[in-house]
């Protein structure tokens, strides 16, 4: 699979952050859907098998904050490498994280390079699950 077949989610509602990290994406080839909001996301996401979903949070003018929606997301694709984008630090956050069932949070300000490396961990780890799930060949013996 070409990398620019690769669907990526990205959700912000802060709208800089948005543009500048869909560039960094877009421009290393993915192919990202930019939301806004938890609607705008799970609206996309009923209609796309996202590889990796990157979640800011907290997010604002939603009822669901950006660790509920984590959550909602795996309910959509299980198979989907969820990541937390987030401003606050520490051990409950990572936490709570882990509970929503996210695979890594990432503390912003995120550099380019920071941002690439997370993905093509995310990546790899969407693989490991995809062949995980893979079930097994049944074997017939004819003789």
């Amino acid at each position: 699979m070409s990398i620019s077949s690769i669907p990526l989610l990205l959700v912000d509602d802060e709208p800089n952050g948005l543009l500048v990290h869909s560039m960094v994406l877009e421009q290393a080839g993915y192919a990202v859907a930019a939301a806004a909001n938890a609607a705008q996301a799970l609206h996309m996401a009923a209609r796309t098998d996202f590889h990796v979903a990157l979640v800011n949070h907290p997010l604002s003018g939603s009822s669901t904050e950006g660790l509920k929606l984590l959550a909602q997301l795996r309910d959509v694709h299980p198979l989907t490498v969820s990541m937390l984008m987030t401003v606050c630090e520490g051990t409950l956050i990572g936490f709570r994280t882990a509970q929503a069932g996210a695979f890594e949070f990432l503390t912003k300000p995120l550099s380019d390079e920071a941002l690439l490396a997370a993905v093509s961990t995310a990546l790899a780890e969407r693989c490991r699950r995809e062949q995980a799930y893979q079930k097994p060949a049944k074997q017939t013996d004819h003789s």
